[in-house]
């Protein structure tokens, strides 16, 4: 420790956006419910654009443009101020904590054996969001797929005769 001043023993970091203007950081005004069922809404109307079968084909820009209309729309009703990028990374979390919901329930069920009813209750809205992006999303694929029957089935054409 000998020759060290005390700025030596500090870890120095530098300062980041907002602090380094004197600034303190201030966070976001967290989604009402409100305002979650209309990014909900906003992505249900415009789905097939967004993430479904239209979406290899819709540009980069079209895209942005249907999550500022839909930040827009949620500005308009609550009068909070949001960002395309506030409600887009809103919708993931969202889904995020949707499909934690999901296998919670699952795991519940699976542990009952289906026997004792389920405390995880859904809202409509999450209801509407778990039917449209149905069971590829929250299902495992093994409980679809079995390999083996899939074999066994490729077997028996490739040995029949085609006709």
């Amino acid at each position: 420790m000998k020759g060290r001043t005390p700025l030596q023993k500090q870890k120095w970091h530098p300062p980041s956006g907002s602090q380094a203007a004197g600034r303190p950081h201030l966070r976001a005004i967290k989604f009402s419910i409100q305002e979650n069922k209309l990014v909900i809404a906003g992505v249900l109307e415009h789905y097939v654009i967004l993430f479904g079968n239209w979406a290899a084909m819709t540009s980069k820009a079209s895209k942005s443009q249907i999550w500022c209309n839909i930040a827009q729309s949620i500005s308009r009703c609550s009068g909070v101020q949001r960002s395309r990028e506030q409600v887009a990374h809103r919708y993931w979390d969202f889904k995020v904590q949707l499909k934690a919901k999901v296998a919670a329930r699952n795991k519940y069920i699976w542990r009952t054996e289906g026997g004792a009813p389920c405390p995880i209750i859904f809202t409509p809205m999450e209801e509407r969001l778990v039917q449209r992006l149905g069971p590829d999303v929250f299902e495992d694929i093994t409980e679809r797929l079995d390999t083996m029957q899939a074999a066994t089935a490729l077997a028996h054409e490739a040995a029949s005769p085609s006709q």
